[in-house]
């Protein structure tokens, strides 16, 4: 059998192969050093400050609302959401008998005072206890929005029933409370469940309201846990600024009050609205829309008309209750919109003072200009009628305005013109919103 000996070519190719490999890897690590520590520095340093450090959100308050006597309209108060703390007793630190004493009584306390408030039934709450993925966690919420007086006694309750230390705790939130109900709800408007304005002034000024919320940074260990001897930083929150509207409870009472009356007395199908204007100023004194909705329980719906739909599509597809809810939701959402402000409107005769004024402007008419009615009259292919069983016979300009007599108007726009009225109708500024600052302004 013949022997091979490695020849000296062969060892100089091999070394220059495995010095070509040695070589390229090193390039490869510079290279991904380079790109580490130079080109994506910022991008690497921030992952590291997040992993090193912790930041724990500080709440700005949000402003109040109040009316232009005086009165809260909206304001801000504090609730608590609970949190609870698996790994306090699943760390081995109790005896297996003594954890599980301590999770069915915090079950009991919780189930107790919270009922339905807690984000799972109380079956499942052992089950953070016990899961793998969660019981070795130090937070998780279980519920939210937890009035003061209900965290006090499940703080107590803890204590008397000796708990380990922080298996229960709670953290400071805040919720929206509107101390007038129903009162100048569309104005108003609300916030959604993060604190956001999302109708009425609540959300056109949600900006000023809502302040800027601050941070506490501190420095973590490998595990996540705040270090003891860190003093970290802090940045405060800056709360949000008070509103005052111009809005006056007193006259606002008695307009929601006649509105209500008068859709009930005239069964008003499509909802009704009213305003009270200053009209040097232009400051609303008060505007409502009837039906309106209770804002601190916005989710009913008041309207006795959307009810009967509601129970006649009930009765219609007993079985249907995704379509049930969907009938629902298009109803509520329709009591929440300002009808003054967000729905189209004909304003009918209340255009006459437009339109005399326009033609007195142009002496299209004068003061003694008269003007008959017979009780309608024939523009082009219409027949238009007077609101009045009869007639108003020959009127001058100011009978005509008492009487709101349609005839003796349409009299007033011919003698005027299409194109002198188009004009005016644009000087008036009725091609234009009134930039008024509540959201949602039609056109």
């Amino acid at each position: 059998m013949a022997t091979y000996k490695t020849s000296n070519r062969m060892k100089t190719r091999l070394v220059i192969v495995m010095a070509a490999i040695v070589i390229g890897g090193g390039l490869i690590d510079t290279a991904k050093l380079i790109e580490a520590g130079v080109i994506n520095h910022s991008k690497f340093a921030a992952m590291a400050n997040d992993n090193q450090f912790g930041s724990t959100t500080v709440k700005a308050a949000r402003g109040s609302i109040y009316s232009a006597d005086g009165k809260i309209l909206a304001q801000s108060s504090t609730v608590y959401n609970i949190i609870i703390a698996p790994g306090t007793i699943t760390n081995g630190s109790l005896p297996t008998d003594k954890r599980d004493e301590q999770i069915k009584t915090l079950t009991a306390i919780l189930s107790e005072e919270l009922g339905d408030k807690l984000s799972v039934g109380a079956n499942e709450l052992p089950d953070y206890f016990y899961n793998k993925d969660t019981a070795s966690k130090k937070w998780i919420k279980v519920a939210s929005k937890v009035g003061k007086p209900e965290w006090d006694k499940i703080k107590q309750r803890a204590k008397d029933s000796e708990l380990a230390a922080n298996l229960v705790y709670a953290e400071q939130d805040t919720t929206r409370y509107y101390p007038q109900g129903s009162m100048a709800a569309a104005v108003i408007g609300f916030t959604n469940y993060e604190g956001d304005g999302i109708y009425g002034v609540e959300k056109y000024y949600n900006d000023n309201l809502a302040g800027v919320d601050g941070k506490i940074i501190s420095a973590r260990d490998g595990y996540g846990n705040d270090l003891p001897y860190d003093e970290g930083e802090t940045y405060q929150a800056k709360d949000g600024d008070s509103l005052y509207l111009t809005i006056d409870t007193t006259l606002q009472y008695w307009v929601e009050q006649e509105l209500d009356n008068c859709v009930y007395v005239n069964n008003v199908q499509e909802r009704a609205c009213a305003i009270i204007m200053n009209a040097k100023t232009g400051a609303i004194l008060a505007m409502a829309s009837s039906p309106g909705f209770d804002l601190n329980n916005r989710g009913e719906i008041l309207s006795s008309k959307s009810q009967k739909e509601l129970e006649a599509y009930k009765e219609e597809n007993p079985d249907d209750e995704e379509g049930y809810n969907q009938l629902y939701a298009q109803l509520r959402e329709a009591q929440w919109k300002n009808k003054a402000v967000t729905e189209p409107y004909e304003p009918g005769s209340v255009f006459k003072v437009i339109t005399a004024s326009a033609a007195l402007e142009e002496t299209a008419i004068t003061e003694e200009s008269t003007f008959v009615c017979n009780g309608g009259i024939h523009v082009i292919d219409k027949d238009l009628k007077c609101w009045t069983k009869g007639d108003h016979g020959t009127q001058n300009l100011q009978q005509a305005m008492t009487n709101s007599c349609n005839p003796a108007f349409v009299q007033i726009g011919q003698r005027l013109g299409i194109e002198k009225f188009q004009q005016y109708y644009k000087a008036f500024g009725f091609t234009e919103k009134t930039g008024i600052d509540l959201p949602g302004e039609s056109q």
